[in-house]
């Protein structure tokens, strides 16, 4: 089926034609001009040129110079520039002294004498210097006139500017008129278009279609167009069908979610209920044995007053270490308990860190010097003596660093064991001080997985430790948490 496009192209073909005849016929024309115009400008070229012309005048100047005199000169250059107009002639005489005297100059003023042979191409002047017997007797100097174009050339460069101005304006005649027609043809079609367009975005209703009957070219665009409201419609309806199924996954999710979180604040509920349950037992069961445990210790000092022999004595102590050892593991598990309870709370006063340190000092120098250790003590002058804080949970931490430091280090033979407990500060402002308490011994030491480990509660560095040293592996998670809180 043809388009009505395509007849439109073919009703414009002979205009084209028609602009292309034109515009040729012009073209042509202009050549043709121009090609006279060279004639004629080559026509006009001078048929001698300056050099031939100074070498015909140098025997006749020569012999008016020495015989004839001025007169005969001038006359000479007279009739010469009546046959060939198109130079300007000046003519010196040089006298015996070599001095320069103008004879005829039609040059205003007269162009000077250089007594050499030189030619000025790029000015169109000739110096000939006229020699008599080989002495320059005289100088001829020639100057080509620039003549001015002649009228033909004048002419024909008007009617070929005259031809290419019409030739312009009847491309942009013909350019008008076939663009006005173009837009009218596809004004009336869009325009039909456009109001279709219209009314379906106002409908929305995209089962509608536009009408595929236009011409110039439309109807594969309205064909484009229908095809694409029939995707967008298919868009919408699977769009609609999606929400649909996003809305009951939706409202399925948010009954679920409501009942986890039923069912989490019912289990966060029992939990938190277990571990104050936990956190009072412990409590309780602390209490309930730290009061016999209290008796036990009291009647062992009261039964090492007595008369007892070596034997009894040893065993006395031993119980009596026992029973400290307990105490000991029962305040360990009951401020584990607190601080997994988030009860465990630091309690600020005024203390001194000296005395504080000096105390812990004075309790583990008696162990350190049982196992042959030296135990040193170092104090930065600039601390204060009046800070604030829990010198309860400090003479803790410090008490179970130190109490690990003399019992891993040991003294040999080739080797002295050192305990080194020291403060410094380490940052302080107008009303806050960080002080750094390092511990530091020159034991057996420790791995770095060994090291990755140590603060985790119930861990201990090895796993015969318990069995030869005692204790929970609860020291330093108590004393990290202890420090995190401080």
């Amino acid at each position: 089926m043809q388009s009505k496009f395509s007849s439109v192209i073919k009703g414009l073909l002979p205009l084209f034609l028609l602009s292309n005849i034109i515009i040729t016929t012009l073209f042509i024309i202009a050549i043709s001009l121009y090609s006279q115009s060279e004639m004629d400008t080559k026509k006009s070229t001078p048929l001698i040129d300056i050099t031939s012309l100074a070498n015909k005048l140098e025997a006749p100047l020569i012999d008016a110079l020495t015989i004839y005199g001025q007169g005969k000169v001038q006359e000479l250059l007279e009739l010469t520039s009546v046959f060939s107009d198109n130079f300007e002639y000046t003519l010196y005489r040089f006298s015996a002294t070599s001095q320069s005297e103008l004879v005829y100059s039609t040059n205003k003023p007269a162009i000077a004498a250089i007594k050499l042979n030189e030619h000025l191409v790029d000015q169109g002047i000739l110096h000939k210097v006229l020699t008599l017997n080989d002495q320059p007797i005289g100088e001829l100097i020639l100057k080509q006139k620039k003549s001015p174009p002649t009228l033909t050339k004048q002419t024909s460069l008007l009617s070929a500017y005259f031809m290419a101005c019409i030739a312009v304006i009847t491309l942009f005649v013909l350019a008008l008129l076939l663009n006005q027609y173009i837009n009218n043809r596809l004004r009336k079609s869009t325009g039909l278009l456009s109001e279709e367009l219209q009314a379906v975005t106002d409908s929305s209703n995209f089962n509608s279609t536009v009408n595929e009957q236009l011409g110039n070219g439309l109807n594969v665009i309205a064909l484009n167009i229908n095809f694409l409201l029939k995707k967008v419609q298919a868009a919408l309806s699977e769009n609609e069908k999606t929400r649909k199924e996003l809305q009951k996954l939706q409202n399925n999710l948010e009954i679920e979610v409501q009942t986890r979180t039923l069912a989490l604040e019912k289990e966060t509920l029992n939990a938190q209920k277990a571990s104050e349950a936990k956190t009072t037992f412990l409590a309780t069961m602390s209490h309930e044995i730290r009061t016999p445990m209290n008796g036990v210790i009291g009647t062992i000092d009261l039964l090492r007053q007595t008369n007892l022999d070596g034997s009894q004595y040893r065993l006395s102590t031993i119980i009596r270490e026992s029973a400290f050892s307990l105490l000991s593991i029962l305040d360990d598990i009951l401020d584990f308990s607190k601080i997994e309870a988030g009860k465990l709370n630091i309690d600020p006063i005024p203390f001194s860190v000296t005395d504080t340190i000096e105390e812990v000092v004075r309790v583990l120098s008696s162990i350190a010097k049982h196992r042959d250790l030296d135990l040193n003590l170092s104090i930065a002058p600039d601390i204060p003596i009046n800070l604030i804080g829990d010198n309860t949970r400090v003479r803790q931490i410090l008490y179970n660093l130190c109490s690990n430091a003399i019992k891993f280090t040991s003294t040999s033979e080739s080797h002295k064991g050192q305990v080194n407990i020291s403060v410094e500060v380490a940052h302080n402002t107008a009303e806050h001080f960080t002080l750094r308490f390092c511990v530091t011994d020159n034991g057996k030491g420790m791995s770095q997985a060994q090291l990755r480990e140590i603060f985790n509660p119930f861990i201990q560095a090895e796993s015969s430790i318990t069995r030869e040293y005692g204790g929970t592996g609860l020291g330093l998670s108590i004393c990290k948490s202890l420090t995190e809180l401080m």
